[in-house]
């Protein structure tokens, strides 16, 4: 059944995905009367320490203006519990796509030349790393661009390996595997295990 979320401002509908930090929900707005996404978050990684680091990391990436960045509408640190508010994309996940067919080579090529180039500008103008690069971070519009989800939320703890079928994809670099948070190297090493996983 729906329930109410954040003040009974907002409807939570049916749940559309799961990590190891959130679960994710269709909801209604109903003070706007608009569809958005709730991201409900795991209030043990979700500490007020924790929040406020992704917070100050989503307020310098908004401030950087980079093209392709997908950010959170609203951080929320309670109420009754923390949570994100996105507004809806058109189009599908990475994930969703590559679990169709394996991509041509020329596409893949140009959603990890996009990833590269939006990765490279939020460096530049931040000094931040994404940290969590994987299929169900990246997301493909219907005219076809490639933007990318999730920067800043590696503060919110450590991600986990993508399950498929029987197999568990991993795409984090060595280091973040033995706990390390990780650098610009760990995207660096991410970014053509990724190319290789979508061909």
């Amino acid at each position: 059944p729906p329930e109410h979320y954040g003040e009974a401002r907002r409807l939570l509908r049916d749940k559309i995905g799961q990590g190891p930090r959130s679960t994710v929900h269709n909801a209604t707005d109903q003070r706007r009367r608009v569809p958005v996404i709730i991201k409900r978050l795991d209030p043990a990684k979700a500490t007020p320490a924790a929040l406020t680091m992704y917070s100050d990391s989503v307020a310098a990436l908004r401030k950087s203006n980079v093209p392709g960045l997908v950010h959170p509408l609203e951080i929320v640190a309670n109420d009754p519990a923390p949570h994100l508010v996105y507004a809806p994309l058109e189009g599908q996940s990475l994930e969703t796509a590559v679990q169709a067919a394996p991509l041509q080579w020329t596409r893949a090529v140009q959603i990890v030349s996009s990833l590269t180039t939006i990765l490279a500008a939020v460096a530049t103008a931040t000094n931040l790393s994404h940290l969590a690069l994987k299929p169900t971070n990246v997301w493909l519009t219907p005219d076809g661009s490639v933007l990318l989800l999730d920067h800043g939320i590696v503060a919110l703890g450590p991600g986990a390996p993508l399950h498929r079928g029987t197999t568990w994809l991993e795409y984090r670099a060595p280091e973040q595997l033995d706990r390390a948070v990780g650098d610009p190297r760990a995207d660096v090493f991410s970014l053509p295990v990724l190319l290789f996983a979508l061909t």
